[in-house]
């Protein structure tokens, strides 16, 4: 029962005020971004006001779930099914690509014979696909939906709740699999490419700071020794 109380506590006080936080920090990051965009023409501040948006929705989705968490309402769990579990997670699935499009952008950025070699991608176009993307892969998520009342031992129908459920068709071979992979995508493999991506990027840019050093260092030591 303590350990009820506690878990009901984070959900109902502890999570709202953590979205709460976010989401004004997040419009406090927009209103930078936008400036930064009007001053200074370069596409990553594009990228940047982008995700901070789509962040701010998404906090505000979960806000909403962690602040009128009712399971005997059957108009939460409709919001919780279509909207944190559906929507939410297609933000989900388009912020953390946009991340890994920025972490991509930086490493080009860094090997400049590589960047050459590639074509500027369209970053309008590059978004819609992630979007689309983002979309098609929570399509089986409402093909299996299900939202069961359950009734308890009491008689008294008031009492009951709403779950939400993913009815598994055995005639689809590999289904659950087609519902792990949203969570999959976004829980394990966008973070360990993200995790790979920074190390290169921090391994080129100490390579670049070293050469640089290296460079000014003997460029000075060759105009001192003409002195």
């Amino acid at each position: 029962y303590a350990l009820l109380n506690y878990k009901d506590f984070i959900w109902l006080n502890v999570l709202p005020a953590v979205c709460l936080f976010g989401i004004v920090a997040n419009l406090l990051n927009a209103l930078a971004f936008f400036q930064c965009m009007s001053q200074r023409n370069n596409k990553i501040y594009n990228c940047l006001f982008i995700h901070t948006l789509t962040d701010i929705i998404y906090l505000i989705i979960a806000l909403f779930k962690f602040a009128f968490n009712n399971k005997k309402s059957l108009w939460f769990k409709l919001f919780q099914a279509y909207f944190y579990f559906y929507v939410a997670g297609i933000l989900a699935i388009f912020m953390v690509s946009i991340e890994l499009f920025i972490s991509f952008k930086r490493l080009l950025f860094l090997m400049v014979d590589l960047r050459k070699q590639l074509v500027a991608a369209n970053i309008t176009r590059t978004f819609i696909i992630f979007l689309l993307v983002s979309f098609l892969v929570h399509v089986p998520m409402l093909v299996f939906l299900k939202i069961e009342k359950q009734v308890n031992n009491s008689t008294d129908i008031s009492e009951a709740t709403y779950e939400i459920s993913y009815q598994v068709i055995d005639t689809i071979k590999h289904a659950k699999v087609f519902l792990a992979l949203p969570g999959l995508y976004r829980g394990f493999i966008a973070p360990v490419l993200l995790l790979i991506l920074n190390f290169l990027i921090i391994y080129e840019f100490h390579y670049k700071v070293k050469f640089t050093m290296r460079f000014t260092g003997n460029t000075r030591e060759k105009k001192c020794n003409k002195l």
